[in-house]
């Protein structure tokens, strides 16, 4: 009976894909083991498995106690001893490995175009198991492969579906991560330059973001597993024939990593909107009676008492003059940059905390509130650039500074101590989600923004043993508590990539920001196959506006938003004004 079935599957494996019953029994994943695990993993003629078996590269277990003063800290021991036993169990396909520190099991399962990897740490020591590397299966590539790099081919699985794809020309062999939580670091090992590679499946820890809800990342980052407990992650590696499609064969990695990062970006007006930047830090456009540069004016008077009146009135005709060429490309809104003015040089120009315009530039502080007015008043949504991080005044270098995103004391802005433990430094304390919420409430309160850009969504953070403090994004988790927290408002975060990660999660919460010069013409396709209502914002100021019209209508027609200048006619906005009209004609005569 199992022989028939077998058969009949293949049968009409041949069926669809064109092939003699021998040609598609050749394109069916057979799998065998041995004492070690995986003795061979054999797909259309191409053996896949070398010797060695499954193996626990490390583990690193993390002691926390208090130091001098009184704050948490970290004493790690880096494990790499063989274990003291091995077994695999044939009946249920499981490799187990004992060690002093407690166990690692994998278990393994075989369908036709699939070998599925479940993989089970169990720590039975009296710390915390904080980091791992694993091997859990040695591979041996038939050759160079299509679609992976020499090195590097270890993908983050923090915020993004993790799929390694290596080609060959009788194969496609794709590592799939189906845990979604916690986020693991996961593809295929080194190739080593060589012809036919000796590589491994991979999985690994280390991945550097907070537990969630926390304000506190762990030196180490996640998965972490405390003493007593276990962790469980599943995985698979599979297999198509060259050139076939994949995305049915991947198509529950999607399924499961959409339905984690369930939709909350609902925005029916998809309208452009205009970018303010109204103050100028250009040494030609500011002056002692201007010092921000406000509306590049270097004459104008906004300090005396004399001149406040006519600034005043020079502000409330901008506002005028915006609100015209807003309303020529029927846009939706606009998103004022700098109401703390842009008096300080790069990185600190744009100040993103509309709380701190009364200190940074109270000239336009006065009148503020007239001016966000005329914009509602006129059927406009406004809007503001915000920072995760606070600016200080560095008192020994007499400027002003863009703090790591740290909780700070508190002559450095916010302060936050009634959430920080008492054990943990200010410096390690990252509120993040509070400050940036206070920020929102702000500009919504006082001038309804629903808008908001978010510049450098990053922060400098300490990680690592030595606690050396590097560069990360922030996770996509962080965007969907401010979101829930404030579910009228618009997100655009400035970055999705650069801290050795693809935040594709923030769709999930964000229209994350692309420009034309850079190459950002529409949302990726794989975001909109996760969630079909997705959208980016696309700033179409600089670039090749004719060149790339065509991907960039196909955006607008999905629903991507594009940004403009909005404070003076440009050509480029009267393009974006006939593309928009053109999809609208397209759409209605359907």
């Amino acid at each position: 009976m199992q022989r028939f079935r077998s058969v009949g599957v293949l049968g009409l494996m041949a069926v669809a894909l064109g092939l003699s019953l021998d040609a598609a029994e050749n394109v069916v994943l057979k799998a065998a083991f041995d004492e070690k695990g995986p003795s061979s993993l054999s797909y259309a003629g191409l053996e896949f498995v070398r010797p060695g078996g499954p193996e626990v590269l490390s583990v690193t277990l993390e002691k926390v106690g208090k130091d001098e003063k009184g704050f948490r800290s970290h004493a790690f021991e880096k494990l790499t001893a063989a274990p003291t036993r091995t077994t695999f169990d044939p009946a249920k396909s499981t490799w187990t490995a004992t060690f002093a520190w407690g166990e690692a099991a994998i278990a393994y399962s075989s369908l036709a175009d699939r070998l599925g990897v479940v993989v089970t740490l169990t720590n039975r020591s009296d710390r915390a198991l904080a980091d791992f590397s694993m091997r859990l299966l040695p591979l041996q590539f038939p050759g160079k492969p299509e679609g992976l790099k020499d090195k590097g081919n270890l993908r983050s699985g923090l915020d993004n579906p993790v799929i390694v794809t290596a080609g060959f020309p009788k194969a496609q062999v794709l590592a799939c991560m189906e845990t979604i939580d916690p986020p693991t670091r996961f593809g295929f090992a080194d190739l080593h330059g060589k012809e036919k590679p000796e590589t491994a499946l991979m999985l690994c820890g280390g991945v550097m973001v907070e537990e969630p809800g926390e304000c506190v990342i762990g030196p180490l980052g996640r998965p972490r597993i405390e003493p007593g407990k276990s962790l469980t992650i599943e995985c698979s590696l599979r297999f198509a024939a060259a050139g076939a499609d994949t995305q049915p064969l991947v198509e529950d990695v999607y399924r499961s990593f959409a339905a984690h990062y369930r939709w909350m970006n609902d925005w029916a007006d998809r309208r452009p909107i205009g970018m303010l930047m109204r103050s100028s830090n250009y040494k030609g456009h500011k002056s002692e009676t201007n010092p921000r540069g406000w509306f590049w004016d270097a004459k104008l008077d906004a300090i005396s008492k004399e001149g406040k009146a006519k600034f005043k009135e020079a502000a409330l005709n901008d506002a005028e003059r915006c609100i015209s060429t807003l309303k020529s490309i029927n846009g939706q809104g606009m998103i004022f940059w700098d109401p703390e003015g842009s008096e300080n040089p790069h990185p600190v120009t744009y100040i993103g905390d509309p709380r701190l315009a009364a200190k940074l530039a109270p000239e336009f502080d006065e009148i503020a509130d007239e001016y966000f007015r005329k914009f509602l008043d006129a059927g406009l949504r406004t809007g503001v650039c915000i920072r995760p991080s606070q600016v200080y005044f560095d008192a020994a270098k007499k400027q002003w500074s863009h703090g790591t995103g740290s909780d700070g004391a508190a002559e450095r802005g916010d302060h936050y101590p009634a959430l920080r433990a008492a054990d943990i430094p200010w410096w390690r304390f990252y509120p993040i989600v509070e400050r940036m919420c206070d920020k929102i409430a702000y500009a919504k309160k006082r001038w309804g923004c629903t808008l908001f850009y978010i510049d450098t969504n990053g922060i400098f953070q300490g990680v690592g043993e030595k606690q050396e403090f590097k560069w990360r994004l922030l996770s996509a988790e962080m965007l969907r508590r401010i979101k829930e927290k404030h579910p009228d408002v618009l997100l655009i975060p400035e970055l999705v990539g650069g801290d050795g990660a693809y935040h594709t999660a923030y769709w999930s919460a964000a229209a994350p920001y692309f420009e034309l010069d850079l190459g950002g013409c529409q949302s990726p396709a794989h975001v909109r196959r996760l969630w079909p209502n997705a959208f980016s914002i696309i700033n179409v100021t600089d670039g090749d506006f004719v060149k790339n019209r065509e991907k960039l209508k196909e955006g607008v027609k999905a629903g991507d938003i594009i940004l403009v200048h909005g404070w003076y006619g440009a050509k480029r906005n009267q393009e974006v004004k006939e593309l928009y009209d053109e999809v609208a004609r397209e759409k209605g005569g359907k």
